[in-house]
């Protein structure tokens, strides 16, 4: 069986390895010749993640019909419903819009009346703020573009004045120029990784995201499993299962960021994809056992899930954190993993920049050092680990 996996990132590599691991045939689209999946897949296809018309020629002229298609930590869902259609596969949503479009998935969600933020849109500044008087948002609010990730372009304003000196900015990062302004949720926020089979929500496992850099939404870490109470953990599943249906996501992986505001459960996000982050490669199967990317695989591929497959058989404390030094600068050298490496319960280590890099201020997910994921007997324990491995780990900026 022949497995297409688009993007061939970090994330995505995940996935072709234990696409790899699970004995199928690979094939990994990306734009960048020296991508990363390319190392691990049996066919690889030079072409932007985006451009679907593309990689379909790709594999037709190859005559290559893949059986599945999917993707990990990368809002490429597009890319995946149109060429599972192509090839007659299932994608597992009706609608890409529903789950790439900011907007779209307001609308939708909206019309099932399922709890979020008010919202408005606009591609002019004048527009967005006449709208929000009529409609009455009160600040903060939060400016973000309509198609993106990794929260490029997002930004809380308190003021008027804080939307016209920040609209151009997101609206560089929106793919179509739109722009919303939403009420900003105060509160606890949740990553919750989900599979729908049949309209059914199995949620993985929920953590707790750390956000940072206000006025930036930079998420420094996640913490698995949530210390939220709970009572508010046990709706979560419903909630999930019906945020996700409203979006005609019906048979696939489905990740949510949650916020929890006086209480009462809130979509600040839904994707129809795992997550990236390390979460479905790492924390979630170290946490709970369950062994996520596989089930994503198998599920797209038409192959039986089994009940014990979804049921945690693990309990354990499992963080990520990020690698953010005091001060920015060019990177001259990096030194001493090994050794943090060597530090019980330190997992994994990875590096997003490299000697010779830049390492400048953090207004969204993009530009970290490196990523640390530490398992514990508890959070104390997680806390304490992080702090030795940043008090190891030397990086030397110039």
């Amino acid at each position: 069986m022949k497995v297409l996996i688009i993007g061939g990132g970090l994330f995505q590599n995940f996935a072709l390895k234990k696409a790899n691991e699970l004995g199928f045939f690979t094939i990994c689209a990306d734009m960048d010749k020296n991508a990363l999946g390319r190392q691990n897949c049996d066919v690889f296809i030079n072409e932007s993640t985006r451009d679907y018309k593309a990689i379909i020629t790709s594999l037709k002229n190859q005559n290559i019909k893949p059986d599945a298609v999917l993707t990990v930590g990368t809002d490429m869902s597009r890319t995946v419903f149109y060429v599972s259609r192509e090839f007659g596969l299932d994608s597992g949503f009706e609608n890409p819009d529903n789950i790439v479009n900011k907007i779209s998935m307001r609308k939708k969600l909206s019309q099932s009346r399922i709890n979020q933020p008010k919202f408005v849109y606009s591609d002019e500044l004048k527009d967005i703020l006449n709208k929000r008087i009529k409609f009455n948002l009160k600040f903060p609010l939060v400016l973000k573009p309509s198609e993106n990730m990794g929260a490029r372009g997002v930004i809380k304003v308190n003021d008027d004045n804080d939307i016209i000196k920040n609209f151009e900015m997101t609206q560089k990062f929106a793919q179509d120029k739109n722009v919303i302004l939403e009420e900003f949720m105060e509160g606890p926020e949740l990553s919750v990784e989900c599979i729908i089979l049949n309209k059914k929500c199995y949620v993985m496992v929920i953590g707790d995201r750390h956000i940072e850099k206000e006025p930036y939404f930079v998420e420094t870490g996640h913490s698995c499993p949530s210390r939220v109470n709970q009572s508010i953990l046990n709706e979560i599943p419903d909630f999930m299962q019906k945020a996700a249906n409203s979006l005609g996501i019906y048979n696939g992986p489905c990740k949510g960021d949650i916020k929890i505001c006086n209480g009462k459960l809130m979509i600040g996000e839904i994707a129809g994809r795992l997550s990236g982050g390390f979460m479905s490669s790492h924390t979630l199967p170290i946490s709970t056992g369950i062994d996520a990317l596989k089930i994503a695989i198998k599920q797209r591929l038409g192959l039986f899930i089994e009940d014990k497959e979804l049921i945690p058989s693990k309990n354990i404390i499992c963080i990520e954190r990020a690698i953010i030094p005091q001060q920015t600068g060019i990177i001259k050298k990096i030194s001493n993993t090994k050794k943090a490496l060597k530090i019980p319960g330190v997992e994994f280590i990875h590096y997003n920049l490299k000697s010779g890099d830049k390492f400048g201020e953090l207004v969204s997910n993009i530009g970290k050092v490196g990523n640390v994921i530490i398992s514990a007997e508890d959070f104390e324990q997680a806390n304490k680990i992080y702090q030795q491995v940043l008090n190891t780990i030397k990086v030397e900026l110039n």
